[in-house]
């Protein structure tokens, strides 16, 4: 695996908030802990986002 595809993979890790996903890959790819950490933190930011996004969208009103 790639670093650009083992920091995709911890950012999934993030988004799915699977801390083991994020210390596998870590200790695997060798990857700085600040830039693992970072990606990590990324991952659930965009969860964040989407989750919030999801229950803004269900208070709008339907224009059927």
């Amino acid at each position: 695996m790639t670093r650009k595809k083992a920091l995709a993979a911890i950012k999934v890790a993030g988004a799915q908030g699977d801390q083991q996903a994020f210390l596998r890959l870590y200790v695997e790819h060798r990857i700085s802990y600040a830039v693992a950490k970072q990606a990590y933190a990324e991952g659930a930011r965009f969860a964040r986002f989407v989750a919030e996004r999801g229950n803004a969208a269900s208070l709008e009103p339907d224009h059927a």
